[in-house]
């Protein structure tokens, strides 16, 4: 399975390091599994039949089927647009891997990690093909984060542990699109307590360094060692924009330009990559 050293915990207690190993290890084969997955031709010819099939039928057809080799390997159907010319189908997996910092001395941004990453099904405009694109989206669980989760909630399923980050993924996105500066932490439910987290600002280096902005969860905490004044910021109205269509979109949906004061965001929608 090649270098794996990104599946490595480094944790006190040993029960919470094995948990969390075991969860890791997990959500990197079905990762391995869904990669794999979708290179089959039939799963390519569904993705092509998705974004230009005129027929409504061709396209439910395709998505049933793309739809079924996804949640086989634990990702989970997001949004679905397939009107227009620009059709898209958007869906959330977790993933292992290693930091997502280089050139940085700080341990706290060299910790392995679980993130929520997006796989979108969408039509490449400049090249006019059918592509799917996958990155990192919303939240990065560091080790430390997952093993005090492991640790407090005595919680050792790997599928309870996905359905906790699942929980913060959800309410992460229902969050009002005002993001707070860098170090302000905040807290996101999750559980039986919530994730501390700030939001993390950098360039992307593997998109010609490009402005990237996501959730990073530093610790987990239970309810009951909450501070009097720690709440969970409140979601965002029903009317009002949220973070999920605005600043958290996935990343080929959006564009965060930063000149050196402040940061804007450009959404993509009728330039989408």
């Amino acid at each position: 399975m090649g270098n794996e050293t990104f599946l490595g915990v480094a944790f006190s207690d040993a029960t919470a390091r094995g948990a969390v190993r075991v969860l890791k290890r997990r959500l990197h084969e079905r990762w391995t599994a869904l990669d794999r997955a979708l290179a089959w031709r039939g799963a390519q010819d569904d993705v092509g039949a998705l974004v230009y099939r005129g027929s409504p039928v061709g396209k439910q057809r395709a998505l049933k089927r793309l739809k079924a080799i996804y949640a086989r390997h634990g990702a989970r159907l997001q949004s679905v647009h397939l009107e227009g010319k620009d059709p898209l189908v958007l869906w959330a997996v977790l993933k292992a891997r290693g930091s997502l910092f280089l050139g940085v001395d700080d341990p706290s941004l060299t910790q392995n990690c679980v993130t929520v990453d997006y796989w979108l099904v969408m039509r490449n405009r400049e090249r006019g093909v059918a592509r799917g694109a996958d990155g990192m989206w919303t939240i990065e669980a560091q080790d430390h984060a997952l093993c005090r989760l492991a640790q407090r909630t005595r919680v050792t399923d790997p599928a309870a542990l996905e359905g906790f980050l699942w929980e913060a993924h959800r309410y992460v996105l229902g969050l009002p699109e005002q993001i707070p500066e860098p170090g302000i932490s905040f807290l996101v439910p999750a559980g039986p307590g919530g994730f501390v987290c700030e939001f993390s600002y950098g360039c992307d280096y593997e998109r010609n360094d490009r402005v990237s902005l996501h959730v990073r969860a530093i610790t987990w905490v239970h309810r009951d060692q909450f501070y009097a004044d720690q709440v969970p910021p409140a979601l965002a109205r029903p009317d009002a924009p949220s973070l999920g269509g605005t600043w958290l979109l996935p990343y080929p949906l959006r564009r965060i330009t930063h000149d050196g004061t402040r940061m804007t965001l450009h959404a993509l929608a009728g330039e989408r990559c």
